[in-house]
C-alpha cells in the first residue's frame, strides 16, 4: 500500500502539523475528533490543510482529536483560549460525538475491547436546564449482558438498552448546551464560532435545527461516504480527506 505522511507537533499542544503562513494576519482553529484531526490521511489530504493551502496570510491550527466528542473539545478550546485569540474557532461535529458527550453505554462498549490501559476516567456531563454543565470524570467501565457472546436475542436487547440510555441521557440536548457554552467562550473574545457537520444520520437535521434556533453558524460540508474513494475502506470508514 502507499505510505502515508504523518506529522504530528510535539509542544504543548500537540496538534496535528498544518503547514501556514510565515507572517499570518489571522487565525483559524479547528476542533473535533478524528474526522477533523484525519484519521489515517496523508498531511496534505487531511480537509482542514486543503482549508490551509487556500488561505493566504492565516494561520491554521488543527486541535482535533481522534476519539475526542465535544466536551472533550469544549475542555481544549478553554484551554487553548488561555494563552491565545484565534479569530475564528471551527468545531467538526459527527452525530456519533453526541454519545460521547454522555458517556453512554453504547459509546463505552466500543471503547472497551480497545482498552489496553486499565482503568481510564472520561470527561462527561448531564443536561442542566438552570445553569452551567458541571463536568465529571467517571470511568469507562463496561459492563456487557450476560449471554452476549451466544445470543442474538440479548445483543438485540442490548441495543434497546443502549437507545433507551441515550435518551434518557439527553445526549442531544447536552450536546446543544455544550456548543452553546463553546460558542460563549469564542464570542466573548470576539471571535467568530462556526460549526462545521462532517457526516450525519437520522437525528442530524434536527439538531441542525436546534443550533441554527439559537443563532450557531452550522454548515454541512459532509461527502458522500456511499463513494469507495471517499473513505479509507476496506481498510478503515473514515474518510479519505
Amino acid at each position: 500500500s502507499d505510505d502515508i505522511l504523518f506529522t504530528a507537533n510535539h509542544d504543548s499542544a500537540k496538534t496535528r502539523f498544518i503547514k501556514s503562513t510565515n507572517i499570518p494576519s489571522k487565525e483559524i482553529w479547528f476542533f473535533g475528533g478524528s474526522y477533523t484531526y484525519g484519521w489515517g490521511v496523508n498531511d496534505d489530504f487531511v480537509f482542514v490543510a486543503q482549508i490551509a493551502e487556500k488561505l493566504d496570510s492565516v494561520r491554521v491550527v488543527n486541535y482535533a482529536v481522534p476519539g475526542f466528542g465535544t466536551l472533550q473539545s469544549y475542555l481544549r478550546l478553554r484551554f487553548a483560549l488561555e494563552s491565545a485569540t484565534p479569530d475564528i474557532v471551527v468545531l467538526g461535529h459527527a452525530p456519533f460525538h453526541l454519545m460521547r458527550n454522555v458517556k453512554s453505554r453504547a459509546w463505552r462498549k466500543v471503547l472497551s475491547p480497545y482498552n489496553g490501559l486499565g482503568e481510564i476516567v472520561l470527561p462527561t456531563t448531564t443536561l442542566n436546564r438552570s445553569g452551567p454543565f458541571e463536568i465529571v470524570y467517571d470511568s469507562l467501565h463496561y459492563q456487557p449482558l450476560p449471554f452476549m457472546r451466544l445470543s442474538a436475542l440479548v445483543h438485540l436487547i442490548e441495543a434497546s438498552f443502549s437507545t433507551l440510555d441515550l435518551r434518557l441521557k439527553n445526549d442531544a440536548e447536552v450536546s446543544l448546551q455544550i456548543v452553546e457554552a463553546m460558542r460563549t467562550l469564542v464570542e466573548r473574545q470576539g471571535s467568530r464560532f462556526v460549526v462545521a457537520n462532517l457526516t450525519s444520520d437520522r437525528r442530524t437535521p434536527g439538531f441542525a435545527d436546534l443550533m441554527r434556533r439559537k443563532g450557531i453558524t452550522f454548515l454541512d460540508i459532509t461527502v458522500d461516504m456511499r463513494i469507495p474513494d471517499n473513505t479509507l475502506l476496506p481498510i478503515d470508514s473514515h474518510p479519505s480527506n
